[in-house]
Order: C-alpha cells, then sequence, then structure tokens
C-alpha cells in the first residue's frame, strides 16, 4: 500500500495539486483512515512532510523512490495498453497489482517490445 501512496502522491504533485490525505486516498484507492497511517509513517522515514490543513509533501527521497514506482508502473501501463488493448481502468488496476511481481528482467522483456 505505501507503493500506492507514493505513487498517488507522486502523480498528484506532478499535477500541480497540493495533496492532501483525501485525494491521496482517492487516487489510490486506500481508506484516508489508513492512508492517514502511512503518510505518518512516510514521514517519519524522510520520505515526505505532513502539516495538518495545509497538505503533505514528497521530499527530495520521497520523490525519487515515488519516481521509480511511477516509471516502472508506466512501463507496465504502456505494455498491458499496447498488447492487450484493455480498457484503461483495467490497465490501471492490473499495473499497481503487477508492480511487486515484475522483476527487473521482465520488466526489460516488456519495454524492449515496445
Amino acid at each position: 500500500m505505501q507503493e500506492k501512496v507514493l505513487l498517488a502522491m507522486f502523480e498528484t504533485e506532478s499535477s500541480g495539486i497540493v495533496a492532501r490525505n483525501s485525494i491521496i486516498s482517492n487516487r489510490s484507492g486506500i481508506y484516508k483512515p489508513d492512508v492517514t497511517n502511512i503518510v505518518t509513517r512516510l514521514s517519519s522515514e524522510g520520505m515526505c512532510w505532513f502539516e495538518p490543513r495545509v497538505g503533505i509533501g514528497l521530499t527530495y527521497t520521497g520523490t525519487e523512490i515515488a519516481k521509480a514506482i511511477f516509471d516502472k508502473v508506466e512501463i507496465i501501463r504502456s505494455f498491458l495498453e499496447k498488447t492487450l488493448q484493455l480498457p484503461r481502468e483495467k490497465i490501471e488496476q492490473a499495473a499497481l497489482s503487477m508492480y511487486n511481481v515484475v522483476d527487473n528482467d521482465v520488466l526489460d522483456k516488456m519495454r524492449s517490445t515496445m
């Protein structure tokens, strides 16, 4: 779940929106109380900052980790879209589910077929 929260934070920040728990919850599909717990943990690990009623932001370290997650998920998304031609919603769900099980060799093969 931590990866989903980091990814949602990265995508939110990249679109110029101030991240808040409710936005992260909607983007990640994770319940808001769970997002709060994950953000608190990420903050204690130095990956993000959190200020009540202000927002959430990624630190440099958090941004680097989130960018790596984003890049991997994006390769999986593109591969699924071009290979299986599924609707975007199904691709989104599948790519996030596959994130932790696709190793770098498989990822390289996916990248080379596009």
